[in-house]
């Protein structure tokens, strides 16, 4: 539950009070499948890490036979097949005061949407830290897991490449013409050239088209690697910021989505100017 906002989360339960109370009333009182409808129904609020890949061939609903996860939901819906897995993770964790090994499992949602010869897969990012898990006077520390999210995304891309070629997406097209009409602006760019990789961090609120407009008429004809943008539009329409990988079609969302749509209107706007 703590991978979701806690005002979501008890908008959708209607329960009040603090977020630890909030959880575990949620945990304690309510069956797995009320959780579960849950985490489907608010997946893109979460924080997400999203990889963009082109089929070789067009998409048939049995390619999915024998996927390699479980599957918690499907549905049809504006051309995408939907697919949703809740993939269980472990932490290994090590506590002092006194010296103990613990194991911590979590699920980890999951989202496969596939248009045609589009394949979009979204991982709801786990917290990193697990202090918080534990009593002040226990400092823990995770040491390592299973089924983390590159295993899980291998596993996944395994699945796909024995039936149906896979390759990255370049969406540099997409991602420089909402930057040139001005709906974003970058506060950390990189860029690449033929022999270095140059990166720069804006001071400060400062975005770097607005502060260097004649550099950014330099780069924008090069290949973009990890930049950071800030959504400028007056309006609830994407989501406030976002990162991305353009050369390698990965996106990161790093903050909670204010409405479900948010996430999916970044990269359908993305791929449609692409």
């Amino acid at each position: 539950m703590k991978l979701y906002p806690i005002k979501s989360v008890k908008t959708y339960f209607q329960l009040e009070g603090n977020a630890e109370d909030v959880i575990e009333n949620i945990t304690g009182n309510l069956l797995e499948k009320q959780i579960y409808n849950f985490a489907n129904s608010h997946k893109f609020l979460t924080k997400q890490h999203i990889f963009l890949l082109n089929l070789k061939k067009s998409f048939l609903i049995n390619m999915m036979d024998n996927f390699p996860l479980v599957q918690t939901d499907y549905f049809f819906e504006g051309d995408y097949h939907n697919y949703f897995y809740l993939q269980k993770v472990t932490y290994k964790v090590t506590l002092t005061n006194p010296l103990e090994e613990k194991q911590l499992e979590f699920l980890q949602p999951i989202t496969i949407r596939i248009k045609d010869k589009l394949l979009e897969i979204y991982f709801t990012k786990l917290e990193k830290t697990v202090l918080h898990l534990f009593p002040i006077d226990r400092y823990a520390i995770r040491r390592n897991q299973d089924n983390d999210e590159d295993q899980t995304l291998q596993i996944i891309l395994h699945h796909f490449n024995s039936i149906n070629t896979t390759s990255l997406i370049d969406i540099n097209k997409g991602v420089k013409y909402l930057w040139g009409m001005d709906y974003i602006d970058a506060k950390k760019v990189q860029w690449k050239l033929p022999s270095s990789t140059n990166t720069v961090v804006m001071d400060e609120d400062n975005l770097f088209k607005n502060k260097y407009p004649v550099e950014y008429t330099a780069l924008i004809s090069q290949p973009l690697g990890r930049t950071l943008f800030r959504y400028l539009k007056a309006d609830e329409e994407y989501c406030d910021t976002f990162d991305c990988d353009a050369t390698n079609g990965q996106i990161n969302i790093p903050k909670f989505s204010k409405q479900i749509i948010q996430v999916k209107n970044v990269i359908s706007e993305i791929l449609k100017f692409n």
